[in-house]
Order: C-alpha cells, then structure tokens, then sequence
C-alpha cells in the first residue's frame, strides 16, 4: 500500500493564554508521497544553494518573511504548490476564537434553560452572537470571558454575565433575539459550568503534558487539520499516512495521545454543514511521528506556509497598511484567496470583520495593471 506524509508545523504563541500579542495562530500541513520525499527535499535544498545557503542552515519563516530573504521563501512555497501538492490549513482569530466559545458555554442547553435543544449544534445565529460579541465587548469583557474559559472559575462566570449586559446595553437585540435575556437563563447554573469547565482541564495534571496545552488553539488546529487529512484521502485508492509533526517539547506528546484516541475511537462520522466532517476511527492516518525541522526540509516548507498566513491576516488586522508589501507577503495573500474556494483543504476561524478586511487587503495588494 502507498505511503503518503504529511509536514505540519505552526506559527504563533503557543499555551494557555487564548490572548495575547499576536491575534492569529496558524498551523499548515503539505502532503507527499513516500516516492517523492527524497527528491522534492533535495530540490529545496538546491533552491537554498542558488540563493547562497546551505542544505543545514534552517531558515525559520518568521525571521524571513519581511527580510530581503523572504523572495527565498516565497519560492520554496511555489516549489511546493508546483508539484501539485496539497496543502492544509487552519487560521484562528484570537478574539474571535473566545466570542465563539463564550457562546458555546453561555448558550449551552444544559447550562441555559433559555435555549433549546438546536443549540447543541452550529447553527447559524451563534455564528451572528460571535460576531455580534466581537464587535461589542469591550477589549477586557474579552479577556475576563479568555480567563473563564481556561479557569471556569464561578465568580468569574458571574462576573463575565454581568460585563455582557452592561456592554450590551445599548446593542442587546439580533434581529429579534434579544441576547440579555437569553444569557440570563445562564444564571443559575454557574456552578455546574464552572465545574465542569475546570474538569476539561483536569488533564493538566497529567505530568507528561506541560500546563496549558489541552486549552490552547493549538489542540482545536491540530485536531482540525487531522479531519480535514482524512477526509481528502477517503475518495481515492487506499494509502497510509503518516503525520509528521516539527517536534516542540510542549506539544509532542499532546498531539500523539490525541491522534491515537482519534485513530482507536469506534468508527462515527459527523456531517456539519459547510465543514469538513468529524471523522473518528481513522482509516488512512496511521500514524504519527515528530523530526526535527532543521534537518526535514518540507517540515521548513510547513512553516513558510503556517507563517505566511499568519503573518498576511496579522497584516489585516493591523491600522496602518503599508503601501506595498514584498514579495512572499503577496504570494501568501493570493494563496489564501485561492485557498478560500477549497473548503475542505482550509479552515477560517475569523470574525465577518477580518474576512472583509482580507478582501480589502487583496483589492489593495492585487498587482495593477
């Protein structure tokens, strides 16, 4: 049977701390036959000898990316994609990444007795909450609601409650949804929240994980990318693939109990529309494995992608736009234009504000004529 790899590396702040300075977190995979392996290495490898470096010396995307270097970068990703390679990737908004969980726990049936039943699943008027709470809650209501979700402490549940109406004051309706009465069905059960969001991090005492992993946006990508992996590969003949992971002393072992709970788990598929599928008892990922980048050229390749996402939408976000931007700052912008239309390959964890300051950036980036 036919081995395939997958490269996967990520860029931005990685723990516990759902925000932080930097607004995105990115994680990327590419995709590559066994066969190829060998031959496609040796060809970034050449790419870096043309321009004056050696096949040891690790060109980390976050140092290059604005750098006169970042030409060398941008190529590297073009080999990639001229291959006709896949590439994932997934790109959490910070900000938005809490508004969404925030929702999920407020408005969670058994903890709202406000809500009902639809929900449990993702319909589209909490996608309208996120957003709604993105572009209302002030900067600290954000980071109490950051702290609840990694602490589930009860008076800070309470707290976070009351932070929401008194922002909402003057913004409390979606069309006629009126928020603060339905968040007051949240009231009297802050105690069972609150337990039960600390027992999802009861995990942190497990020594063989370094505090902090199991609640950071990290786990979400990983597990994210896996879905989306497995389920490009169910439509064609039968492979096996292998994940490799750039090794990070925090996220190493996290990522390899996961995969094999995922792998082991009873066979289920759950369809979301508009999403890949939620795929356990994998069938095509069979394993899973962490090398060190410096000396696995396609894992360096991960990175260029993971970074130069990251770094395009971090731009977006940013006040005031340079005028022009370099070479590997354009080619990761229009990839994630192109990526956009290949939903299953991508996932935007981005509020409706930073989607149309994407479009903005591409309208004012898009090489003139």
């Amino acid at each position: 049977m036919e081995k395939h790899y997958v490269f996967i590396d990520e860029s931005g702040n990685a723990g516990a701390n759902l925000l932080d300075a930097q607004p995105i977190f990115t994680i990327a995979g590419i995709a590559v036959r066994e066969s190829s392996v060998e031959q496609l290495s040796e060809k970034l490898n050449q790419l870096k000898a043309r321009h004056h470096f050696k096949p040891e010396h690790e060109l980390k995307g976050a140092r290059i990316i604005r750098s006169r270097h970042n030409v060398f970068m941008k190529e590297a990703s073009g080999l990639v994609l001229a291959e006709g390679l896949p590439v994932f990737a997934s790109v959490v908004e910070r900000k938005y990444m809490i508004a969404l969980l925030t929702v999920d726990n407020l408005f969670d049936p058994v903890y709202n007795n406000r809500v009902g039943n639809e929900w449990t699943f993702p319909i589209k008027i909490k996608t309208g909450l996120a957003n709604h709470f993105y572009n209302h809650l002030r900067d600290e209501t954000i980071a109490l609601a950051g702290r609840v979700l990694t602490h589930g402490d009860r008076s800070d549940i309470e707290k976070l409650l009351s932070a929401i109406e008194e922002d909402l004051k003057a913004n409390r309706r979606i069309n006629r949804f009126d928020i603060i009465k339905a968040l007051n069905g949240c009231r009297g059960f802050t105690a069972e929240l609150s337990e039960v969001i600390q027992a999802t991090n009861e995990s942190d005492g497990n020594p063989r994980y370094t505090k902090g992993t199991i609640k950071a946006p990290n786990v979400t990508c990983f597990v994210d990318t896996m879905m989306r992996i497995e389920h490009l590969y169910e439509g064609g003949s039968p492979v096996q693939v292998e994940l490799v992971f750039d090794s990070s002393r925090q996220f190493d072992q996290v990522f390899s109990d996961i995969f094999q709970m995922h792998k082991n788990a009873g066979p289920a598929r759950i369809i979301i529309p508009d999403h890949a599928p939620l795929i356990y008892g994998f069938r095509f990922i069979t394993g899973f494995s962490t090398r060190d980048s410096l000396t696995t050229p396609l894992l360096q390749c991960a990175d260029y992608f993971a970074t130069g996402i990251r770094s395009v939408f971090g731009l977006c976000l940013v006040e005031n736009q340079p005028d022009e931007i370099n070479h590997a700052m354009s080619f990761y912008l229009a990839f994630g234009h192109a990526a956009g239309d290949i939903g299953h390959m991508v996932n935007l964890v981005i509020s409706d504000y930073l989607g149309r300051k994407w479009f903005s950036a591409l309208k004012k980036y898009a090489p003139k004529k």
